[in-house]
């Protein structure tokens, strides 16, 4: 229960501030594993994308989420959430990571 509450604040936060996300965290999932499947290098710019966002959410929060993992494994996290919800956000994807590890 207290992840939801989370998730929920998180969300709630995130919807308020999206004008302020930049790049590809504003493509949509299924727009990440088009891209990825077709083209395997793009998995690099994505990763960091994502690592970029959760370095930025950490400064600016004075966090440590995820720092216990490499990179690959967030991207792998982010991509398999994005094959879930395709409808949602890389940044919204990326969110939900965040606070379900």
């Amino acid at each position: 229960m207290k992840k939801i509450i989370i998730y929920f604040f998180l969300l709630n936060n995130f919807l308020l501030a999206d004008n302020l996300i930049r790049g590809g965290g504003l493509n949509y999932c299924g727009y990440l594993i088009n891209t990825v499947n077709q083209h395997s290098q793009y998995s690099g710019m994505w990763k960091q994308w994502i690592t970029g966002f959760i370095s930025g959410y950490n400064i600016s929060n004075n966090r440590d989420h995820l720092i216990h993992l490499e990179d690959d494994a967030i991207f792998y996290a982010v991509k398999q959430r994005c094959e879930q919800k395709p409808e949602e956000k890389v940044s919204e994807a990326t969110l939900w990571v965040i606070s379900n590890n």
